[in-house]
């Protein structure tokens, strides 16, 4: 029986179109491993697209292939019609629409077509295999998953992550929690097989991956193992100092000052257990949401005992709110009311009414789920 590595490669080589998914929450970990599938994938000859919520900007525009991206899954399949020609010949073929159908005029050259020479059938998708990337559940792909069911039914899935709370979903399931990021988990699998394939640009793929998730290997999920791989992404032709200026050195006067005043409106309950602050809705209008994703991922490494961070983004008549765990509390659990998405330890929600009117609600639901768990 093939191991879950040896199923990869052969789904893998037996694919020519492949569609590789990120969570959605595309920045980081998801987006640098997607992007350095798809490399891989061209490299072997197969065509390869990476889906995803939105661009990324600022830190993570500099990846190859970042402007490639598609926000959007569309599976135009094909519809086959087809007329056996064994009885007569094709001496034109004319078609006319109408309002509520399509009728297709054959004239046979000589003899004649009955019903039983016509055959219809649906033909295949433009994808012949799905790769996910950080992704639990398929629920929480949303709409890339809900207007795509049958595609997803019906299409090979490799489901790639290094949650604990990952569903094993696929088909083929690369899921291992003891790594730090699934750039590292896909650093093993193409070194045990295609050691050769790995050049400057999929190790820069990967090495951002592993910095983001173990924030330049200051946070607590950082293992020995990371180190080498580390050390042999860097010997590949990893760009170090790019990674590092991009993600870390590269924030301007106005995501400074806005990480200054999140800071200042923190506030505190459960004896700090829960932090909970709101960015205004002037300031958020300033970021975007990768902005903010890296705002709130800097600060849960800051306060490392506190259990839960809330953020509340004000949009006017709506807002967003943002769980943020330290401690991998599960933030979809908390917002379970609110339909939220993203991971356990970042979850996001949009909710459909201004903060002042469900910010004190929900802060106390979030306590006392808090309570009942720890």
């Amino acid at each position: 029986m093939l191991n879950n590595i040896e199923q990869f490669w052969k789904q893998f080589n037996s694919s020519k179109s492949l569609a590789i998914i990120a969570n959605r929450e595309p920045w980081g970990d998801s987006l640098s491993a997607a992007l350095a599938i798809k490399i891989i994938a061209e490299k072997l000859g197969k065509n390869a697209s990476v889906f995803a919520w939105q661009a990324p900007s600022g830190s993570y525009s500099f990846l190859p292939h970042s402007d490639s991206l598609q926000g959007e899954l569309r599976q135009d399949r094909e519809f086959i019609i087809s007329l056996a020609t064994g009885n007569a010949k094709v001496s034109r073929v004319n078609y006319k629409l109408h309002p509520d159908r399509l009728d297709f005029i054959i004239t046979p050259n000589d003899g004649f077509f009955t019903d039983n020479d016509i055959s219809i059938k649906g033909g295949n998708f433009a994808y012949d295999c799905i790769i996910t990337i950080n992704v639990q559940d398929l629920v929480s792909l949303g709409d890339i998953y809900q207007d795509n069911t049958d595609f997803f039914y019906k299409t090979p899935l490799i489901n790639i992550d290094n949650q604990a709370g990952n569903e094993n979903f696929g088909q083929i399931n690369l899921v291992n929690v003891n790594a730090t990021s699934s750039s590292e988990i896909i650093f093993e699998f193409v070194k045990e097989n295609q050691p050769n394939i790995i050049d400057d640009q999929i190790a820069t793929c990967l090495l951002t991956g592993i910095v983001s998730r173990t924030k330049s290997f200051k946070a607590d999920n950082i293992t020995p193992q990371s180190l080498l791989i580390t050390a042999e992404l860097i010997k590949q032709g990893a760009d170090r100092e790019l990674v590092i200026a991009q993600l870390y050195r590269n924030r301007n006067v106005s995501t400074i000052k806005l990480w200054g005043r999140l800071l200042s409106s923190l506030e505190s309950s459960l004896d700090d257990r829960l932090l909970h602050s709101t960015l205004e809705e002037a300031d958020v209008n300033l970021l975007n949401d990768s902005d903010i994703s890296q705002i709130v991922d800097e600060l849960i490494i800051q306060i490392p005992e506190t259990l839960v961070v809330i953020i509340f983004l004000d949009r006017g008549d709506t807002c967003s709110v943002i769980s943020a765990s330290p401690k991998n509390i599960n933030g979809l659990s908390l917002l379970k009311d609110y339909h939220p998405y993203g991971s356990k330890r970042i979850a996001w929600a949009e909710i459909a009414q201004p903060v002042a009117n469900i910010r004190e609600q929900l802060l106390a639901m979030v306590a006392e789920k808090l309570e009942k768990i720890t």
